[in-house]
């Protein structure tokens, strides 16, 4: 099983799988690997590549949200799903009320913020290929429960409030990472890609000895820890780099193709 992250990790810098890269994928799979895509990413973001990457003809699965959901990509069927209490959302929300911050969530195929001219939304809208809605008030157009918040804004402000999300545990039931230094994610408690990669493995009669995870940021920290072979981009952060079993090319120098063709059976 190879579980890839998308964005610095399988997708370059132009968000595309290079043909190199998804040469040496569809011929794994030919001789017998599983592909998961492990993505931050709602599933409509993850979408296009699942169907480049033929996940649904060689029975792959994308991980949604950070581990929010699973997928089964052969038969369309949701394997797991777990979503924020309704009643986290104030919190996270009292959180954004920064200068230059916004709070963004997901309802079923539309991004839903308060200010949908924010540069941050505008990315997240523009690479999951989403529509935006903009609302005076995120906390009365959101009333079911979500897999996934995020606060978006500059780096220095997103240090500052995951200090102060830290501080607030148990008082906010969450699990928060940074998928990029601009983005402060807030999952369930417990929901990493380390553990959804744990229940799938489970689910699939697999151990974390036949799993290689490639990542690049520290939401893959978690699954990067749970796999046999952990292999991180060269452009990866450094903590990541320093946690991997092997540091490949960059994810603009084919980086998964070239462990992929080094160590693996082509």
């Amino acid at each position: 099983m190879l579980a890839l992250d998308l964005d610095g990790t399988l997708l370059n810098s132009r968000k595309e799988i290079s043909p190199r890269t998804l040469a040496a994928l569809l011929r794994q799979q030919s001789l017998g690997a599983t592909l998961v895509i492990a993505s931050g990413r709602p599933v409509c973001g993850s979408a296009p590549f699942a169907h480049q990457l033929e996940l649904r003809e060689h029975g792959g699965y994308v991980i949604a949200f950070n581990g929010a959901m699973i997928l089964e990509c052969r038969t369309g069927k949701l394997l797991y799903e777990n979503t924020l209490s309704i009643n986290t959302l104030p919190k996270i929300h009292a959180m954004s009320m920064r200068p230059s911050c916004t709070m963004l969530t997901y309802v079923d195929d539309v991004i839903i913020t308060e200010d949908g001219s924010n540069p941050h939304v505008q990315y997240a809208a523009r690479i999951n290929r989403m529509a935006v809605r903009e609302t005076k008030n995120l906390l009365h157009e959101v009333t079911l429960p979500v897999p996934k918040c995020i606060i978006a804004g500059p780096a220095a402000e997103l240090d500052a409030l995951e200090r102060q999300a830290a501080q607030l545990s148990p008082a906010l039931p969450a699990t928060i990472v940074r998928s990029e230094p601009f983005f402060l994610e807030f999952m369930p408690q417990g929901v990493d890609k380390g553990a959804a990669l744990a229940r799938l493995l489970t689910l699939t009669g697999r151990s974390a000895q036949s799993l290689t995870a490639f990542g690049d940021s520290y939401n893959d920290a978690t699954m990067l820890s749970l796999a046999g072979t952990a292999v991180a981009m060269q452009n990866a952060r450094q903590e990541i780099r320093a946690m991997a079993d092997i540091v490949t090319a960059s994810n603009d120098e084919d980086g998964v193709a070239l462990y992929i063709e080094s160590h693996m059976t082509t």
